[in-house]
């Protein structure tokens, strides 16, 4: 069933591992296909304890494989959205708002197709759910940067 706020045993399941996981993955391999570089923040530093080790190693295997680039925490999200051709963000932060301020294509990502497009919640802001709707947004931020 779908919903805006997903809890699963009183978990949200946007905030667990497997959809951090999913979702990087989703981003990358796409991005890779389509030669685009990819720039992640984190909001902690990996030596925090808010990761799991699983994650990092993804993390350390982006940055090999895909020529995955990881900002410092430290880095002013403005300053690497400014210098973006487009924003991927996972429901609901405040990164989007931001980015749609600044007038760049941003969209929520939802790897797990979990969430229902409210336009009150999501603040107008484009949901993008699985891996055709994502290659489809990519696909449009290229050619609206072809020009």
């Amino acid at each position: 069933r779908k919903s805006t706020i997903v809890n699963i045993n009183g978990e949200n399941i946007f905030y667990s591992e497997k959809n951090a996981i999913n979702f990087l993955m989703d981003i990358c391999q796409i991005a890779k296909e389509k030669k685009i570089k990819i720039v992640i923040k984190n909001k902690r530093d990996f030596r925090n304890n808010k990761h799991s080790k699983k994650y990092i190693r993804l993390c350390k295997k982006l940055e090999k494989e895909y020529n995955v680039i990881f900002a410092s925490k430290n880095i002013s999200p403005r300053k690497l959205i400014k210098n973006s051709i487009g924003v991927i963000n996972m429901p609901i932060t405040s990164t989007a708002i931001i980015a749609k301020e600044m007038y760049k294509e941003t969209c929520f990502y939802d790897s797990l197709s979990q969430m229902i497009g409210d336009k009150k919640i999501l603040r107008n802001i484009e949901l993008v759910q699985g891996r055709t709707e994502l290659r489809n947004w990519f696909d449009k931020i290229l050619k609206l940067n072809s020009t």
